[in-house]
């Protein structure tokens, strides 16, 4: 049994991901101060960050390694750059089909990107925004998005798309990411400080004290 733990003080409001590994619905509450995802190893808690995270940075070559239908993430009222993230796949045999849409309180955005072959060639079919098309693969000099360390803005820089860019960028400015466990520990005990009473800091350095002396030969 293992624990995920983020600020529940967030830009997010919820985020629900549908048909995680063919199986299962996943909804997350984010209105309270603080969230706990537990569960068994291997049950997918590490998947559920990923994808998360993926979607707000916009990695979605990413998201493509990763099987779920649907994912949609809803931001706070107060977060003035960008009321949802929606993302829906179609997969059919070896190709697999990924629309990516944001919307603002005023503009939306959506983005319709393909992927084919073994080695996941991806390129994008057609931008829009506000239903205006900026961008299509018949018309335009195929893009292509075939780098994992690529993300969405490098995709709306290269048609002159500002306006969502900066929306996103925005996003990611309040972002923290923890890419492994074993600095999980050290950085929520740094980044809970001012969060939280001292004997509660207390607490969570004691149990992982214990945590990792249980798990020693």
């Amino acid at each position: 049994m293992s624990h995920v733990l983020m600020n529940g003080d967030t830009m997010l409001k919820n985020v629900t991901i549908n048909n995680l590994f063919d199986k299962e619905d996943v909804n997350i509450d984010f209105s309270k101060r603080s969230v706990i995802i537990t569960g068994d190893n291997g049950n997918g808690k590490t998947t559920i960050l990923n994808i998360i995270y993926n979607v707000l940075v916009g990695n979605y070559y990413a998201l493509y390694k990763i099987n779920f239908e649907k994912a949609f993430i809803n931001f706070q009222s107060d977060f003035k750059y960008m009321n949802e993230v929606k993302i829906e796949r179609e997969n059919n045999n070896n190709f697999k089909k990924m629309t990516i849409t944001y919307r603002s309180k005023k503009d939306s955005l959506k983005i319709k990107i393909n992927a084919s072959g073994i080695n996941s060639i991806i390129s994008v079919e057609s931008i829009e925004r506000n239903q205006e098309i900026l961008y299509n693969e018949k018309y335009n000099e195929n893009l292509l998005y075939n780098d994992d360390s690529q993300t969405i803005l490098e995709l709306l820089e290269s048609i002159h798309e500002n306006k969502f860019n900066t929306k996103i960028r925005e996003i990611n400015k309040s972002l923290l990411y923890f890419p492994t466990y074993r600095r999980i520990d050290l950085d929520i005990e740094s980044y809970f400080t001012n969060l939280y009473e001292p004997s509660m800091i207390s607490f969570f350095t004691r149990d992982r004290s214990l945590t990792k002396k249980s798990s020693e030969p």
